[in-house]
């Protein structure tokens, strides 16, 4: 994969006695089948390494990192960084520089156990001591035989944009999608936060997206006033960089929506005016990114398009339930019925989510607009809901069932679902859609997302989404009433 990706022209599983090669990496479960001598003698003048040490014998990391780089010192390497590696075992999915302070505390507060991150933020300058503490895996960088410690080649100074200044940076990297898309985070030396985020696919194919992202962003920014326009990330350009599109944007502050829900003590009226905020955020942004109120089954709210396309998808890819089977025939029949009503065309972001959606002083702000259209109303509230209902009522999220029946089909009553109930009829409200459309829209949320994610997974998964099945099973009369 590393040679098909063209990260490199020949790889060895084995420590080679002739022909240098350029880099190194030695993982921790290989760690103690061989010496920092050997590694170096197999490198170029110059070459990379990269080596894994892990928390052994109830030794903590620091003892074994002090060590190791000790080793490599004698065997003529020079450091270049540390990083807390995550998780502790498996494909390492996160790298923080525990060198760089503000790094690690800015970490630990986005990515970490709640109680950790809420530490990190009060003591910043416990900070790096909490990661290396909590660590059960760190990664050493070094460079062999006296070579230049030179930043990582996409950090180089005069690669990136001027307005990110020209010292050296620090990257936290953050692996998303299976390693199908790497996010960077580059922290200068004595930095609280990322100077910008930098994102790419190491796979070729999907560079069009990072593009198309760069892209999606400057449209819908030009179409909104001053303080909306702060809520979305400022696009800062394209790099190319060993064959790959990087797309560099603004970095936003803020802890997610699903960061602030699970701090320690978090009560449940905070969390409740988050989604108040929410809620109008997205109801502004729609209006704002509205593209018309034609009538639905027309020419731009064509039925063949929009229902009828998903369905018969779902229906030839998959082996049907009976619930499942009469949520489809519910739905072309709702469709029908509401032929000729208007409703209105909005971009909607299919990445809304709790964990897409950050919280500041400043209000609301919103990441991640690699998939964005125009298309249905309501869907993206829908899904951001469902994540909401999940993270805030612990009992809705023990089944996909018990989800769709709590918050949307037969509601306690309690104050979660009232607090959903309320975003749903003040999203109405502000879009003027009219209330027929909701229990249609409702399915048309779960159906569209089960028939993406059906051509998305190919070959690869063959079981329909289990949310639509859960949808279908707990929704029974609603579409014809």
């Amino acid at each position: 994969m590393i040679t098909s990706l063209g990260i490199a022209e020949r790889v060895s599983r084995e420590v080679p006695t002739s022909d240098p090669a350029d880099a190194a990496v030695v993982l921790a479960d290989f760690s103690a089948a061989v010496s920092a001598r050997d590694v170096a003698a197999s490198l170029r003048p110059g070459g990379w390494l990269y080596w894994e040490a892990t928390r052994r014998n109830g030794f903590l990391p620091g003892f074994t990192t002090g060590r190791l780089r000790r080793a490599l010192q004698k065997a003529g390497f020079s450091m270049t960084g540390q990083y807390w590696v995550r998780p502790p075992a498996g494909a390492g999915m996160d790298f923080v520089p525990l060198d760089v302070g503000g790094a690690v505390g800015w970490y630990l507060s986005a990515f970490s156990r709640p109680w950790v991150g809420a530490l990190a933020a009060r003591f910043p300058r416990w900070a790096r001591r909490i990661g290396t503490v909590a660590a059960g895996r760190i990664g050493v960088t070094a460079v062999a035989h006296g070579g230049a410690l030179t930043p990582p080649a996409l950090l180089e100074p005069g690669r990136l944009p001027a307005r990110l200044g020209s010292a050296l940076l620090r990257p936290v990297i953050h692996f998303r999608e299976h390693g199908r898309r790497t996010v960077l985070f580059p922290f200068a030396a004595g930095g609280e936060i990322p100077v910008a985020v930098l994102k790419y696919s190491p796979v070729r194919e999907r560079s069009s997206r990072t593009r198309e992202e760069q892209e999606t962003l400057s449209k819908v920014r030009s179409r909104l006033d001053p303080a909306m326009r702060r809520t979305l990330p400022e696009p800062l350009g394209l790099v190319e960089w060993s064959g790959v599109s990087v797309g560099i944007e603004s970095y936003l502050p803020g802890q997610s929506i699903e960061r602030t829900a699970s701090l320690p003590m978090v009560s449940f009226s905070k969390m409740a005016a988050d989604l108040e905020l929410v809620t109008a955020w997205l109801c502004r942004f729609q209006l704002a990114n509205s593209f018309g109120r034609p009538a639905w089954g027309g020419e731009d709210w064509s039925l063949e398009k929009w229902v009828e396309t998903p369905l018969r998808h779902l229906e030839r890819e998959f082996a049907l339930s009976p619930d499942v089977e009469n949520l489809f025939a519910a739905t072309r029949r709702s469709a029908q019925k509401l032929v000729g009503s208007p409703l209105p065309i909005v971009l909607s972001n299919s990445s809304f989510s709790r964990g897409n959606v950050c919280r500041s002083d400043h209000g609301i702000a919103v990441y991640d607009w690699e998939l964005v259209g125009r298309g249905l109303p309501l869907v993206d509230l829908m899904y951001f809901l469902i994540d909401w209902g999940r993270l805030v009522q612990k009992a809705s999220a023990a089944s996909w069932r018990r989800t769709f029946r709590d918050l949307l089909i037969d509601p306690p009553g309690d104050r979660v679902s009232r607090a959903v109930e309320c975003s749903v009829s003040s999203y109405f409200a502000a879009l003027a859609i009219d209330p027929r459309f909701r229990p249609l829209l409702g399915a048309l949320t779960w159906i569209h997302r089960a028939e993406r994610r059906a051509r998305k997974d190919g070959i690869v998964r063959r079981s329909l989404d289990p949310r639509l099945i859960a949808f279908a099973e707990t929704n029974t009369r609603l579409l014809d009433e």
